[in-house]
């Protein structure tokens, strides 16, 4: 796929710096899913970040769990202040980030899983790129920087076990907002605002992403819109 973008003409120059493939592929700012997560991937998927109570005792639920709890419909799609409240209680205007997800921030337990995954579908496990939001006060400088509409990264290298771990990649409490392998087979991208995270990669991976027992993925197209008010499914029980 990204090869055949390569052929075609797609990529120029500026793929020779680390993740400047990406920018060529990617949809208009804040158009839709391909505005975060570059084209050429076989298939993706959006794994959606646990919510962890603030008490300790009580357990924690997956997206799919809060909305059935609410009487609303688990899909691809849908945003967690629509399913978080019951059908027919108003939505906030202009909702809040809920403080029992993590926003911008693929959690740690969710990375570990990932990587053992990720790590049979790349022939470069040792050599991968990792980008950080530069807007994070104590992201280290040094790294290559990586601009794409909105946003600006900086890109630190190594092995796919740096995600967790990593002090230039992650200090265990906030994860890389994209990164990638050096062969280019797969992608993952947590967008800031976001409370969940994209993967693209050969249509395989997804597969075994969607079966997996420890992480609440589906499955999601480029032109799919993620934002707040795009939750059309449960926005119509309100009205």
């Amino acid at each position: 796929m990204i090869d055949m973008a390569r052929e075609l003409g797609m990529l120029g120059d500026t793929e020779l710096a680390p993740g400047g493939w990406i920018l060529p592929l990617l949809h208009p700012f804040n158009q839709d899913t391909g505005s975060v997560v570059p084209a050429g991937f076989e298939a993706y998927c959006r794994i959606f970040h646990p919510v962890v109570p603030a008490d300790p005792d009580l357990p924690v639920r997956t997206w799919t769990q809060v909305a059935r709890e609410n009487g609303r419909i688990p899909h691809a799609g849908m945003q967690f202040h629509m399913i978080s409240r019951p059908v027919g209680q108003a939505a906030p205007r202009v909702p809040a980030q809920d403080a029992r997800l993590s926003w911008g921030s693929l959690p740690i337990a969710e990375r570990i899983e990932l990587v053992e995954l990720l790590r049979d579908y790349t022939g470069t496990p040792e050599a991968c790129w990792f980008a950080v939001w530069s807007g994070y006060g104590d992201v280290e400088s040094g790294g290559s920087l990586l601009r794409h509409p909105g946003r600006q990264y900086v890109v630190f290298p190594g092995p796919i076990d740096a995600v967790v771990g990593s002090p230039h990649v992650a200090s265990g409490r906030r994860s890389p907002n994209v990164w990638w392998p050096d062969d280019r087979r797969w992608i993952v991208v947590t967008e800031i605002d976001f409370a969940w995270t994209y993967v693209g990669g050969p249509g395989h991976l997804v597969e075994d992403l969607l079966s997996h027992q420890d992480l609440e993925v589906m499955p999601v197209k480029l032109s799919d819109k993620p934002f707040f008010d795009s939750d059309y499914l449960n926005a119509s029980f309100d009205e």
